[in-house]
This record gives C-alpha cells, sequence and structure tokens, in this order.
C-alpha cells in the first residue's frame, strides 16, 4: 500500500469469490449461479490500511463453462486500476 488511506478493493468474478486483507473478508460471494444468471458480477469493499506490506489472499471458484476473475483497488493517490504486479509480493 503506497500511502495511508482507505482503499477500495473489487472483485468481479464468474462464479464464486472471497477476497481478505489481512484476515478481514472483504469480499465474499457464494452461491452456486444457474442459467440464465450466469456471468461476470461486480463486488467491492472498502478498508483503512496503512502504508507499507498487507497480506491479500483472493480465492475463486469455477462452476460453468464461462470464467473470469479481475481484482481491482483506488485509494489516496490511486484510480480504480487491476493491482500492478509490482505492488504484489510472495
Amino acid at each position: 500500500v503506497p500511502r495511508d488511506g482507505v482503499y477500495t478493493f473489487y472483485v468481479t468474478a464468474d462464479d464464486e469469490c472471497r477476497l481478505s486483507i489481512d484476515g478481514k473478508v472483504l469480499i465474499n460471494q457464494t452461491g452456486r449461479k444457474v442459467p440464465p444468471d450466469l456471468g461476470m458480477t461486480e463486488h467491492s469493499g472498502s478498508l483503512l490500511l496503512s502504508k507499507g506490506l498487507h497480506r491479500i489472499d483472493v480465492q475463486f471458484v469455477q462452476m460453468y463453462a464461462a470464467f473470469g476473475l479481475e481484482v481491482e483497488w483506488k485509494g489516496p493517490g490511486l484510480t480504480r486500476q487491476t493491482i500492478a504486479p509490482e505492488n504484489l509480493k510472495h
């Protein structure tokens, strides 16, 4: 996280997804989709974070033919965007 502030995380997924920051679940989309309710669905959650490293955990379950997963964020000085590789460590 580049600076202190409130960050919003977005997960757009088909089908189930969960996003946690430092062990706190921000997004928890569960439940099986059935035709015709298939396709990507966006969910978001916000959290006050301090500058520095934080653990991010993204889980994704694929149930039907089409699939997709996008993870984005926005915060102080950041417009909504995909989390760049240089902001991730493992």
